[in-house]
């Protein structure tokens, strides 16, 4: 009974010492101090104008909760508008951060609004933001009390994250293109992260949007289900990745798919790649279907696809056949640190057996090197096999074409 009673008078206390930090803490809350503050801070080390008109909310139990309205914030040195956002509220778990731990339970960000600029003369308008003044060289100091403990490594915990609503507009004043994205919505499931451990965990993430480029409307779409990285080793179910692209002269739809992520950051291996392709110009429709497993050697940077198997559909009044149909195989591998790459693809059309190689060598200035053989050749016109008298003789009927530059 006795430690009953010494239990229930320390959870009385604990109870009122909680009551009285939340109630200090509503009193000293000075919503519009905080709007002055941040607005004085913003123009004094940005030169740019922030204006806070919405509501300035905080909560403190059971997480310590700010919800933020209306926002906007202005071009360096200029009163126009660089960025704004209807509302914002991040959710921190309070017992955590005693032991160095973040748990956010919720980032939500509502009507996010940014507008970047591409100057003539080929300067950013976030240039100044992305800029920081030089650190000054920190003072030896002594270890505080803990030891090592007081210095460990941060944990980031965050259940989820929501961007909706968002508008992006890119704009090059040089080369006098716009490009607006609308009905930007991210969203993401549990993401976890150890510095101590190097690890990175996420659950779900999504990406969709849609937007216009000149007279062209398209349509983007991510969906990764879940990833897991550590030093050692990488893991993921699936990526999946949708592009439309709607126009007055040309309409085009990509799916890419990557199944089976798997090894590591410094050697990614993918079991499985995958493209399709529909794409209309005219009266020329394309379709196309790329499959094959993928590598990449992060230390040498090289990529290598060492399986292509695949089909190309081209179908065109203009064309002699009207339609073409050609399955693929082959391969490439890309050698990134050197600028350098070579495709090979074999395919059949009629009784001719194709082969062609690829070699860039560098990227830019690019010079390209090819090679294309056949084995069989017909005039259309005629009807006639041109391969050593209408004899099928690969030896000395193969046709070459050599070096080239671009």
């Amino acid at each position: 009974m006795k430690m009953l009673r010494i239990f229930g008078i320390a959870s009385a206390v604990l109870a009122a010492l909680l009551t009285a930090m939340i109630a200090v803490l509503y009193v000293v809350f000075d919503e519009k101090a905080i709007k002055d503050e941040l607005t004085r801070q913003v123009e004094v080390k940005t030169g740019r104008t922030l204006m806070i008109d919405g509501e300035l909310a905080l909560s403190v139990w059971p997480n310590v909760g700010l919800r933020i309205g209306r926002v906007t914030l202005s071009e360096a040195g200029d009163k126009s508008q660089f960025a704004a956002l209807d509302s914002a509220r991040v959710a921190v778990a309070v017992m955590p951060l005693l032991n160095k731990r973040l748990e956010a339970r919720h980032i939500e960000i509502e009507g996010l609004a940014l507008t970047l600029i591409k100057r003539k003369d080929g300067s950013l308008n976030i240039s100044d933001l992305l800029t920081s003044p030089d650190k000054p060289e920190e003072s030896v100091t002594a270890k505080p009390a803990g030891g090592e403990a007081a210095n460990a490594p941060l944990r980031i915990d965050i259940a989820g994250v929501a961007l909706r609503n968002s508008r992006l507009t890119w704009r090059d004043q040089a080369a006098g293109e716009v490009v607006e994205l609308a009905d930007l919505d991210f969203t993401s499931g549990r993401l976890f992260g150890d510095v101590a451990k190097r690890s990175f965990e996420l659950e779900k993430l999504t990406l969709a949007t849609q937007g216009k480029t000149g007279n062209e409307l398209f349509e983007l779409s991510l969906d990764l289900p879940s990833l897991k990285i550590s030093a050692e080793s990488l893991l993921g179910k699936s990526l999946n990745l949708l592009a439309r692209l709607q126009g007055e002269k040309r309409q085009l739809e990509g799916r890419g798919a990557l199944a089976g992520i798997n090894g590591s950051l410094k050697n990614l291996l993918v079991e499985q790649v995958s493209l399709n392709l529909a794409a209309r110009q005219g009266d020329l429709a394309l379709t196309a279907n790329l499959t094959s497993p993928l590598s990449y050697e992060a230390s040498g940077r090289r990529l290598v696809l060492e399986k292509i198997l695949g089909g190309l559909d081209v179908a065109s009044p203009a064309l002699p056949m009207k339609q073409v149909k050609l399955l693929l195989t082959g391969q490439l591998a890309a050698d990134l640190a050197k600028q350098a790459a070579t495709l090979s693809i074999n395919t059949k059309l009629d009784d001719s057996n194709i082969a062609l190689k690829l070699a860039v060598n560098p990227f830019s200035p690019l010079i390209l090197g090819f090679g294309l053989d056949i084995d069989r050749l017909r005039a259309a016109s005629s009807g006639r096999d041109n391969t050593n008298g209408g004899e099928n003789r690969p030896e000395s009927g193969q046709q070459r074409c050599g070096r080239g530059e671009d």
